[in-house]
């Protein structure tokens, strides 16, 4: 069974025009501008490898979020360049 699971991800990702691999990062807040997130490392996720992101954040109410990029993701939560991704893995 795994390596028919193996042969399925790799079609769908060799497939894929980004070519890239699934990546953890971190979100990670220099100046809270609305007081409710705190600053430093605030949230964690993943960049899938169809782009989508996931995000969840570490403190209550430990919300998840998802969304079409990562890029999206940092338009909502960037807070005007107050907020940056870490990527914890190689693109």
């Amino acid at each position: 069974m795994s390596v028919e699971i193996s042969e399925i991800y790799h079609k769908e990702t060799d497939n894929n025009d980004r070519q890239m691999s699934m990546r953890r990062f971190l979100l990670v807040r220099e100046r809270d501008l609305t007081g409710v997130s705190g600053i430093g490392i605030v949230a964690e996720g993943a960049e899938f490898t169809s782009g989508l992101a996931v995000l969840r954040w570490l403190r209550e109410p430990y919300a998840v979020g998802v969304f079409q990029s990562v890029a999206d993701l940092v338009a909502i939560h960037g807070h005007e360049g107050a907020t940056h991704i870490h990527f914890l893995d190689q693109a």
